[in-house]
This record gives C-alpha cells, structure tokens and sequence, in this order.
C-alpha cells in the first residue's frame, strides 16, 4: 500500500491525540463519509496499532449534548483504547477550533505536557503555544469534565515562577 500525505497526517494524528471520531476525521481531514471509513479501514489492514470501537456513551460524563452527536460514530485509537474517551475528543474538539483562528497561529499543540520540579511533577492536558501579532504565548490546557479541578498544583507552578497569570 502506498500511504499518502493525508495518511501520513492521520497516522501522526492518531499518535499524538490517542484518538479520534470519525466526524472529527471527516472535518480535519476533508473526508465525506464513505471515504473515510474506506481508508480508515485500509490503514487499519496496514497499521495494527490503530484499532476501531463503536462509540458507547459512559454513564459518569456530563452530558452536554456532545455524547448525543457522537452517537453511532467510529473511533479510532492507536495501540490501546484510552479509560477517559469523551475527555479526549474533547481536547480534540478544543484543538479544532483553536485551528480555526484567523488572527493567530497555533505553533504548536502537544498532548500530555509534563513539568517536573524537585517534589512534584504536573501533568497537563496540553501545551499550546500560540503565535499572535509577532509575539509567541504559552498556554496549558487542562480539562476537567467531571470533577472538581485542582488548581493547587498550578498555584504551586505560579509560586515558582514557571507560570506567569
């Protein structure tokens, strides 16, 4: 098999985010339906480490509306299905509409950021790091969608000077 750009993008995709639904495939990649399952089902020959589920929603998640859109949907994992699902195609979905900024570029989105000082490390949901009008801003996500956050470990960065309000 001869692996295309888009190929190349969707499997680089899959490493770094875990996972992904087969809309958010359709919107990032500029696939219709048919042909998105077509080529999915292709890589998968290809490539075993990406492997498919058939969305089943979690009792424990707020349902804001977004769990009744990924109904019947396929998602895609690479190597081992993620314990936090919803949580992750949100951070997708949060990426996805950062790329859609006109008056700024996203340099860089990495997934699972660490930062480790002397006694503790913090593990972010993301790093960004956001081009805007010449000057470069840094940005960690953290997304909690069904529990309260614990804002003590970056009051604790804050204190040492790592991050900045």
């Amino acid at each position: 098999m001869r692996l295309t750009n888009r190929d190349r993008q969707i499997i680089e995709f899959l490493k770094e985010f875990r996972v992904v639904s087969t809309s958010d495939l359709m919107e990032l990649f500029g696939f219709n339906q048919p042909n998105c399952s077509r080529r999915m089902n292709i890589l998968m020959e290809e490539f075993k480490d990406i492997k498919v589920m058939r969305y089943n929603p979690s009792h424990n998640f707020y349902d804001n509306g977004y769990k009744c859109k990924l109904k019947n949907e396929n998602i895609y994992y690479w190597k081992r299905k993620s314990k936090a699902i919803e949580h992750d195609l949100l951070i997708n979905k949060f990426y996805m509409e950062l790329l859609k900024g006109e008056d700024y570029r996203v340099k860089e989105f990495k997934r699972e950021h660490r930062i480790t000082l002397e006694d503790f490390t913090v593990v972010a949901d993301a790093y960004i790091l956001i081009e805007y009008k010449g000057r470069e801003y840094e940005y960690l996500l953290e997304l909690e969608n069904n529990k309260s956050f614990n804002y003590k470990k970056y009051y604790r960065l804050e204190q040492e000077g790592i991050l900045v309000p």
